[in-house]
């Protein structure tokens, strides 16, 4: 039922996208929040069967962070779910209370493995979600749930640049446990304060986006998200602020460059989206349907592919000459 409920409600989304009744950005955050709702649906249903077994962990919480596109409430049809699972408990009540008892690592790792692999089972109905745990700490080395003492300790002291970039795009996802919600959005500000100068932050910044250039280039002309001067500098532009904030910094943009930023970023959200959503991960546009051609036309006001090709080269130029500029 979850399933056909959410094969359901994407449908309807899409084809309110696609007659232009919900425009792009708010797609997103419809996709979003139906993901939040049945991420936090499933993690209660296996919550109840998880008890049953085990019992419950005495003074503890559990909850998700949110990360990359689910994190920014910017998710789109083709989009996976970015997640951490995050976990508290009283030391001196560290095992669960149930017929088969566990310690409170063990308990909350397992209960995670539980939901993701609920989530990303795959019946007839196909699955929920894809789930990506890869920006938990140390990555697949890691326990599959941290503890929240964990996580701030190792962003701390331990974690590469970009981590730290993602984790500014984190957003708590907690049911029923505002104190818990406060408490990781205080250790999220903590986690971000890093320790680095700001020049070394913006060297480290552009040193990975020059790597990206190299080992990832982009597919076509229309990979908006690959491409210098795309949607990867904006947003390492975004991020890198997001962790300047924390120290009331900010990188140097003129009011001018800051307007084209905001209008590039529009523009190459809503390509990634009504691509995402019509071919999936498909970049290829001369070759598409013509009436997705026509559709992402539209974007522009432009009149041909063409004209709209020339149109993303100039952006991108502008895009990755004020990423360079603020980098430096």
């Amino acid at each position: 039922r979850m399933r056909d409920y959410a094969a359901e409600q994407r449908f309807l989304l899409a084809a309110r996208a696609l007659s232009g009744h919900v425009d792009l950005p708010a797609l997103g955050e419809a996709l979003s929040d139906l993901a939040d709702t049945l991420l936090l649906t499933v993690t209660r249903w296996v919550r109840q069967e998880f008890e049953r077994q085990h019992g419950q962990v005495s003074g503890s919480s559990f909850g998700w962070l949110a990360m990359g596109n689910l994190g920014s409430r910017a998710l789109t049809a083709a989009s996976d779910l970015d997640l951490i699972a995050v976990y508290r408990f009283d030391p001196e009540q560290d095992y669960s209370d149930g017929p088969r008892p566990l310690h409170a690592s063990q308990y909350f790792g397992r209960f995670t493995q539980r939901v993701v692999a609920a989530l990303s089972a795959a019946p007839g109905q196909g699955v929920l979600y894809e789930i990506d745990m890869r920006l938990r700490p140390h990555g697949t080395a890691g326990p599959v749930a941290a503890s929240l003492q964990a996580l701030e300790r190792y962003h701390e002291s331990n974690a590469w640049t970009w981590e730290n970039l993602a984790l500014s795009r984190a957003r708590p996802l907690i049911e029923d446990d505002n104190a818990f919600s406060d408490e990781v959005s205080a250790s999220l500000r903590v986690a971000l304060a890093s320790e680095k100068s700001t020049a070394d932050l913006k060297a480290d910044v552009l040193s990975m986006r020059l790597e990206m250039d190299a080992g990832r280039p982009p597919k076509s002309a229309w990979d908006v998200k690959r491409m210098q001067g795309g949607l990867t500098d904006i947003e390492f532009i975004e991020q890198t602020n997001a962790l300047l904030a924390v120290r009331s910094e900010r990188l140097e943009i003129s009011s001018g460059d800051v307007d084209v930023l905001a209008d590039a970023a529009r523009s190459y959200r809503d390509i990634v989206q009504l691509l995402r959503l019509c071919v999936g991960d498909v970049w290829d546009v001369e070759n598409l349907p013509i009436e997705v051609q026509a559709r992402l036309l539209r974007l522009f006001d432009l009149p041909d592919v063409k004209s709209a090709q020339t149109h993303l080269k100039r952006m991108a130029k502008s895009v990755r000459n004020i990423f360079l500029a603020a980098m430096k």
